[in-house]
């Protein structure tokens, strides 16, 4: 597997980036799969090549630390698969948002730990 990432940080909060993943064939499998798994051999045989997957995200980060970000994975919605008969997922959309909760400790605080 050959995995490359790149983030773009603009002025004013913005980010953009991008990835891509590359996978090998799997040369080798138990052969007890071709026979419980209908297809795989034939799958195997039309499909030796590498497979690749491309990501992207591009978000926003306030003032307050939070961040907002829209990704994108698997943007040509290609079938891969990495383990033999469990196909990855297809064109995926997510919308995240990340912020950081602080606990502020009181000085004069009523609670008391167990011991």
């Amino acid at each position: 597997m050959i995995k490359l990432n790149a983030d773009w940080i603009m002025k004013k909060g913005f980010m953009l980036g991008a990835g891509v993943r590359m996978y090998s064939f799997m040369e080798k499998i138990d052969p007890i799969l071709e026979f419980f798994v209908p297809g795989l051999a034939n799958y195997r045989i039309n499909n030796r090549n590498f497979s690749y997957v491309i990501d992207a995200r591009m978000g926003y980060q306030f003032s307050n630390g939070s961040r907002l970000s829209l990704q994108v994975t698997n943007i040509n919605n290609q079938f891969v698969t990495i383990r033999p008969a469990k196909p990855e997922s297809p064109r995926m959309f997510t919308l995240q948002y990340n912020t950081t909760l602080r606990y502020k400790k009181r000085k004069n605080s009523s609670f008391k730990a167990f011991k």
